[in-house]
């Protein structure tokens, strides 16, 4: 039934512009002008309102996946633990934890010195967002891993309040970056949740 709401208006969206080209095609030719340019050029201005932000999206979206996304160590727990001598057998991993929101960032309390950050709607440009996961030492800062990935988001129209025109276009979402390339999503065998498991069970 949903996808009714979407093809219905599809289908005869599309049927208006191909009887609009068609037309235009055979103006054209009874004229001597050229009926290809000119129906292609209809063609194009009729969907260029609803279709003229899929190409590039998905081009950007591809684009910060292949320059950006991926998962980033700059310490490792045995370097840390090196750094910080006894600390490590203090630590005992929450449990439950809570979630506390600063503004567009969730933290995740790991342990008494480490939480993870999450801050998933960084916009990038239209509908296309940046998902940053950081896990940081509370003491000083620092971020000891990152990972960054991408997604062009279209809302649910059945559970959402605050519906866009974008969040029509059922075409315009693209998930997560792809995890095919390994090397950019692993980092000594580790990903970014088995990492975040070592360093929330650093006592062991």
């Amino acid at each position: 039934m949903i996808g009714l709401l979407f093809i219905i208006p599809l289908a005869i969206y599309y049927w208006i512009v191909s009887t609009i080209a068609k037309g235009t095609f055979r103006w054209a030719r009874n004229r001597g002008k050229n009926p290809w340019l000119w129906s292609s050029f209809i063609a194009v201005a009729l969907l260029a309102p609803v279709f003229w932000d899929f190409i590039p999206i998905h081009v950007l979206h591809k684009y910060k996946c292949a320059t950006e996304a991926g998962f980033t160590v700059y310490k490792t727990p045995e370097q840390w633990k090196t750094e910080n001598p006894g600390v490590a057998k203090t630590l005992v991993p929450t449990v439950n934890p809570k979630i506390i929101r600063n503004g567009d960032v969730v933290n995740l309390e790991m342990n008494q010195r480490f939480i993870w950050e999450i801050e998933s709607k960084q916009p990038v440009w239209h509908i296309l967002y940046k998902k940053e996961d950081r896990i940081v030492d509370i003491k000083n800062k620092e971020v000891v891993a990152r990972r960054v990935d991408f997604r062009a988001e279209v809302r649910s129209i059945m559970h959402s309040t605050n519906i866009r025109l974008q969040d029509y276009k059922i075409w315009m979402g693209t998930g997560f970056c792809s995890r095919s390339d390994k090397s950019s999503w692993l980092v000594s065998g580790e990903s970014f949740l088995s990492f975040e498991s070592l360093i929330k069970n650093l006592k062991d």
